[in-house]
């Protein structure tokens, strides 16, 4: 995946910046284990091969193998840990980083899409709409505060987008 020069505050977001979110997921998650959930070693694994390879196919087949597991032993536990389906999980990472990629390049969506490790950018939308209520184009619209629709559209991207701003419509 190419790097990402400042996300939308104007911090750097590079590699180091996403071995480091796997170090402090790794680290939470020496907190007290669920039990029949992921082992701190295969949580660190298992997200560590997904960040990487998110441009990528990313089986749930390959996923348990980083782990060590049966493929439905470890969707058991990794919905057990992340509270998640893997395929959700890996989808939602995907999301995030495409919006990062929306704010901080002038990419387009079909080129964001394929960046991600979607099929195009028909699948990129729907799945972004899916999550989030809205399609990416209206997304970064709304995050970069440029209206180019003024009519009837208008009224309910302007519900959508907070006074303030700030909100990057559930980034997390």
């Amino acid at each position: 995946m190419q790097d990402v020069h400042q996300d939308f505050q104007g911090v750097p977001v590079t590699l180091p910046l996403r071995k480091e979110r796997i170090r402090r997921i790794a680290r939470t998650a020496n907190a007290p284990a669920v039990t029949g959930g992921l082992t701190p070693w295969q949580i660190s694994r298992v997200l560590h091969y997904v960040e990487n390879n998110l441009s990528i196919c990313i089986s749930v087949a390959k996923m348990a193998a980083h782990a060590k597991l049966s493929e439905s032993h470890f969707s058991r536990a990794f919905q057990l840990t992340f509270h998640d389906s893997p395929y959700n999980y890996v989808l939602r990472q995907r999301l995030n980083i495409s919006q990062i990629l929306m704010l901080c390049t002038d990419s387009s969506l079909s080129e964001i899409a394929l960046e991600i490790g979607m099929v195009d950018q028909a699948h990129f939308s729907n799945t972004f709409k899916r999550f989030y209520g809205v399609t990416p184009k209206v997304w970064r619209e709304q995050m970069m505060g440029r209206r180019r629709f003024p009519g009837p559209d208008r009224r309910s991207v302007d519900k959508a987008v907070p006074a303030d701003g700030n909100d990057l419509g559930h980034l997390g």
